[in-house]
């Protein structure tokens, strides 16, 4: 088994669920042995998009779904995965069929990412439940830098994906 683990999690508080709540948001949990999270702002009721990510992106994705709540009333799902290999698609195809649209956010690079294989994936398994093009959120195609504000230019913000959920929001049928 391989871990990858981003560093900027270690000063973070890792809050498990506590009656289908963390905080304020709903959240379903998977029986795997390194479960997915899902987790929603209106009690899994209708929402929007999904969003997928894992990782260092989790706050962010978090943070931009509140955002997204208070400033805009628009409610996602995030579907938090724990692992990538072996990927776990259901609950992202149970989260799908329910909002009809998909967005990944991850700090891998556009191209050959994580959230690439994704979109793949639930476009065959779910082309169907799908009413909106997938969005994918991702670090710029390049070498991260090491300066930290070249490195902020290149990896994705919470700004990053309240915009893809929002143009979402412009091609709903």
């Amino acid at each position: 088994m391989f871990f990858i683990e981003n560093k900027l999690m270690y000063g973070r508080p890792n809050r498990r669920p506590e009656d289908g709540h963390i905080g304020e948001l709903a959240v379903r949990e998977t029986d795997a042995a390194y479960p997915a999270l899902t987790f929603s702002g209106n009690a899994f009721d209708e929402s929007a998009a999904t969003v997928v990510t894992y990782g260092g992106m989790l706050p962010v994705v978090l943070e931009a779904v509140t955002e997204l709540i208070l400033e805009h009333e628009i409610f996602c799902e995030v579907v938090a995965l724990s692992q990538l290999l072996p990927l776990d698609l259901d609950p992202v195809l149970e989260s799908v069929a329910r909002t009809g649209a998909l967005v990944t956010a991850e700090e891998g690079t556009l191209t050959a990412g994580i959230g690439a294989e994704l979109a793949a994936r639930v476009t065959e398994a779910a082309w169907s439940d799908l009413r909106r093009p997938v969005r994918r959120v991702a670090a710029r195609d390049g070498i991260i830098p090491s300066a930290r504000t070249l490195e902020e230019a290149m990896l994705p913000s919470v700004e990053d994906v309240i915009d893809a959920v929002v143009a979402l929001e412009g091609v709903r049928s």
